[in-house]
């Protein structure tokens, strides 16, 4: 395996390790008081996700010319398929689908980020120092 692939493999376990622990802590009412500054890292681990998305397909189809045609650089992935993955390449439809699922992906992401900043916002104005109880409630 190439060191690239290693960290690649042993990012995604640390990650997915991350998250669960994350997920444990954050159910605890003790921690309230932290969330916002865990949301606002959670925002951020959200937007690097999203250009891991982003930079996926970059590994799968080799990148051109501006000026040459997608077909060819698909028609490259699809030679070189078989060395990378040890099976015959998909065509280019197919290409097109795990290209278009990967964008996808790092789309819903930024959504994500997007609704985790929203209610950060919120928890941050119905927490605010110096606003009456009272009127946090209407």
């Amino acid at each position: 395996m190439e060191p690239d692939a290693q960290h690649l493999t042993a990012h995604t376990v640390d990650l997915v390790s991350a998250a669960r622990r994350l997920a444990d802590s954050v159910a605890d009412p003790s921690t309230a008081i932290h969330l916002p500054t865990a949301l606002a890292s959670i925002g951020e681990a959200l937007d690097a996700l999203s250009v891991a998305f982003e930079r996926a397909p970059r590994s799968l189809v080799p990148p051109g010319d501006p000026f040459e045609p997608v077909c060819r650089r698909f028609a490259r992935a699809a030679e070189s398929w078989p060395a990378t993955h040890g099976c015959d390449g998909p065509s280019y439809e197919r290409q097109a689908q795990l290209l278009t699922s990967l964008l996808e992906a790092g789309a819903t992401l930024r959504v994500s980020r997007r609704a985790c900043a929203r209610a950060n916002d919120l928890l941050i104005d119905l927490t605010a120092p110096g606003v009456p109880v009272a009127a946090r409630r209407s």
